[in-house]
């Protein structure tokens, strides 16, 4: 992996993360429901509260295959911890768990996850900045 492709994706995770458990934010909930126009349905939800949310997402397309994934994610003091999981269409399963930490301008992440085919990962990365004098 790449040095910038790194930091980007480090980046992006501790973003999402921070951005999907706002620790100032008011509790909110949101729930949807679609059914598309041959029939297949999808759903979703997400609640947040407290620093941390938690989101579900499912559906079954027109042929009555389903699929279902969820999650969840807190930070409090600047650090953020994820995970999520899901079964898609054809029954297999994959999950995730990552965490994020910053403090005095330097970050750092690690994830880890195993994917539909039984393969696994993980990963980790830091990054600094330095601000302008």
């Amino acid at each position: 992996m790449t040095k910038s492709f790194a930091l980007l994706a480090l980046a992006a995770t501790a973003l999402s993360l921070s951005a999907t458990a706002p620790a100032d934010a008011g509790p909110f909930s949101r729930q949807a429901a679609v059914t598309g126009p041959r029939g297949g349905t999808y759903n979703r939800s997400t609640q947040c509260a407290n620093g941390a949310c938690t989101w579900q997402r499912g559906g079954t397309n027109p042929y009555g295959q389903s699929f279902s994934r969820g999650g969840s994610a807190s930070c409090a003091n600047g650090s953020c911890s994820s995970q999520s999981s899901g079964t898609g269409l054809l029954g297999r399963t994959w999950s995730r768990q990552g965490s994020s930490t910053c403090a005095n301008g330097a970050c750092s992440s690690s994830a880890t996850g195993t994917g539909p085919n039984g393969g696994s990962y993980s990963r980790s990365g830091s990054a600094s900045v330095t601000p302008p004098q």
